[in-house]
């Protein structure tokens, strides 16, 4: 993935600051992972969701707002696209 295109991904989410660089996670086997440095600082992971795997990807985070509900801490923030969505 190349910076421009990120930055078109990025876009879409309630991402505040400057895109720096972002480093390829490779020791995940069904998605690719990225982590986003904005400003010079690591602050996001962004994750495409394999559907091939996955057939229903919102069915992820439907999951894993029913384990935030009962204020189980699974260490996950999720960051909401502009549409009001988890991706």
């Amino acid at each position: 993935m190349d910076k421009h295109l990120l930055n078109k991904i990025l876009s879409n989410f309630e991402i505040t600051g400057n895109l720096k660089t972002f480093k390829k996670i490779s020791s995940g086997y069904i998605n690719d992972t990225f982590k986003i440095y904005i400003d010079g600082y690591p602050r996001y992971i962004l994750q495409k969701i394999n559907s091939k795997v996955f057939l229903k990807p919102e069915d992820i985070f439907y999951n894993i707002d029913l384990i935030q509900k009962k204020s189980i801490n699974i260490g996950i923030t999720l960051v909401n696209s502009k549409f009001n969505l988890p991706y």
